[in-house]
């Protein structure tokens, strides 16, 4: 666990931490009428939030502070900056906090206040080895998995640390709202306490690669239905929002409102197509049968990087797949079926179909009208006729879906300002409730998918997002589709592959 030191310490801004405090010290009382409050911060950094919970401090309460810190650095200059603002009362100790250093125990405190680092379970320092995550796992439960980061152990581990009615107090990454991976985590946070308050940034606040968000969290605190909710650089509040726990687990409430749902027909993509996702196999598979080639009976492989709103770039620009340039890329098909457990999927993605890329700003999705395009991990497949798939399409790449889809599923993605969706979380978004405008979007969308200039395409997708607007009943949100617009990637030209003259 000492690879965190020198990774994902972002400081509390001062604004952040005055709220965090005050919302995590409301009214708050010690577990013993006479007895000061007991207040941890597990990963104190430099001291910025127990500064602020010294400041906002009860006058009828005192409070003994203790913060952790791994980095020695870090540690003492929280203990200098804790001296400099009078809080006498205040203990820095230089270990890791997960691994429980005395004093700390089940119980022991009436409320934690936390900015844990922010690490990627996958990258080098934010990889919990193999036998830590064997002791936290035994301590904290099964949301202790390979995938699960440092932010969401930390929040767990807070919640037992405190007394039953006692607060935690964190700063997470965003993700945490809403991944897949975070699901069992969530609804472990959601039996063990009861959500108080939500901050969301939207703002950019943290120096930081991903975006945040604060919440404060009653262990075996009462039932309610309403959460206070802030929002922005200064946290401001933005009123309450109703609870549902079965939503809070799955991840669609913990978000900010900021997008108005417009009415749907109460379908799904998911009633017209079967969304579908590749995974590490099928990579490899494709992979290791792949030719470059001008012409040829091999199918065509698109990648992420060649879908953009409408439009299929293979041969247009260069793909890059397994860290090397492809101008043509081909897969032999009895090639790739001979490579082991992948033709069921390859089966199930060849065929018209729509495509949808991820890690993108908006929602891009173009159509293989004719099935000679096999599409490469992480692209996800709708298979349907070649008319559905344009409808299909249009759909996905209408200003509505796209900022519903980047509301929903903010943070996942490997950019705070991209969307990432699974094949399950495409199949879930919803559907138009006119068709005769839905059609006509559709028309537009292939129109855009032969346009010969960027004004042309430019054109034929306004065309196409006005009329998804319509379909949705989503007119007035003028808001919406200039978020949309402005977020269009510049249209693509090239001449990949072209023989030498």
């Amino acid at each position: 666990m000492s690879g965190r030191r020198d990774a994902g310490d972002y400081p509390t801004p001062p604004a952040i931490a005055r709220v965090l405090a005050t919302e995590t010290l409301r009214a708050l009382t010690p577990a013993t009428s006479h007895g000061p409050l007991r207040i941890l911060d597990p990963a104190c950094g430099a001291g910025n939030l127990l500064r602020a919970v010294a400041a906002c401090g009860s006058a009828s309460h005192r409070a003994d502070l203790l913060g952790v810190e791994l980095d020695p650095g870090r540690a003492e200059r929280a203990r200098h900056a804790l001296a400099d603002a009078g809080s006498g009362g205040a203990t820095i100790i230089c270990a890791d906090a997960l691994l429980r250093p005395s004093p700390l125990r089940d119980g022991a405190f009436d409320a934690v206040v936390a900015n844990p680092p922010f690490l990627s379970p996958t990258s080098r320092r934010g990889a919990i080895p193999a036998h830590t995550r064997a002791q936290l796992r035994a301590r904290l439960g099964p949301s202790i998995a390979a995938l699960t980061n440092i932010a969401t152990v930390f929040l767990l581990d807070s919640l037992r640390l405190v007394r039953p009615g006692g607060r935690v107090g964190m700063i997470l990454p965003t993700s945490f709202l809403t991944s897949r991976d975070a699901t069992g985590a969530r609804a472990q946070v959601l039996e063990e306490g009861t959500l108080e308050w939500l901050w969301t940034d939207g703002e950019g606040v943290f120096d930081a690669a991903v975006t945040v968000c604060g919440v404060v969290i009653t262990r075996a605190g009462k039932p309610h239905t309403t959460i206070r909710r802030s929002a922005g650089r200064h946290a401001a509040p933005t009123g309450t929002s109703v609870f549902r726990p079965a939503a809070h687990v799955a991840g669609e409430q913990w978000r900010d409102s900021l997008h108005r749902i417009a009415p749907s027909s109460g379908s799904t993509i998911g009633d017209l197509t079967t969304p579908i996702a590749g995974f590490r196999r099928h990579y490899y598979a494709l992979t290791a049968a792949l030719s470059d080639a001008q012409s040829g009976t091999g199918m065509r492989v698109v990648t992420a990087g060649l879908i953009d709103p409408g439009r299929v770039l293979w041969g247009t620009i260069p793909a890059r797949i397994a860290h090397r340039k492809w101008d043509r890329p081909r897969v032999d098909a009895d090639a790739l079926r001979s490579a082991g457990r992948v033709s069921a999927w390859l089966d199930a993605v060849t065929g018209p179909k729509a495509m949808l890329a991820t890690q993108t700003r908006i929602l891009e999705c173009a159509v293989d009208p004719v099935g000679d395009v096999v599409p490469s991990v992480p692209v996800i497949a709708l298979p349907a006729s070649a008319d559905r798939s344009w409808l299909i399409a249009a759909a996905l790449c209408s200003p509505h879906l796209s900022r519903l889809a980047f509301d929903r599923h903010r943070g996942a993605a490997l950019s705070p300002d991209a969307i990432k969706l699974s094949a399950s979380e495409a199949a879930d978004l919803p559907t138009p409730r006119r068709t005769g405008p839905w059609e006509l979007a559709a028309v537009a969308l292939a129109d855009a998918a032969m346009a010969p200039t960027a004004s042309d395409w430019r054109d034929a997708l306004q065309r196409m997002a006005h009329h998804m607007d319509d379909a949705y009943g989503a007119a007035g949100a003028a808001g919406t589709h200039t978020w949309w617009v402005e977020r269009l990637p510049r249209f693509k030209t090239g001449n990949a592959g072209a023989p030498p003259e």
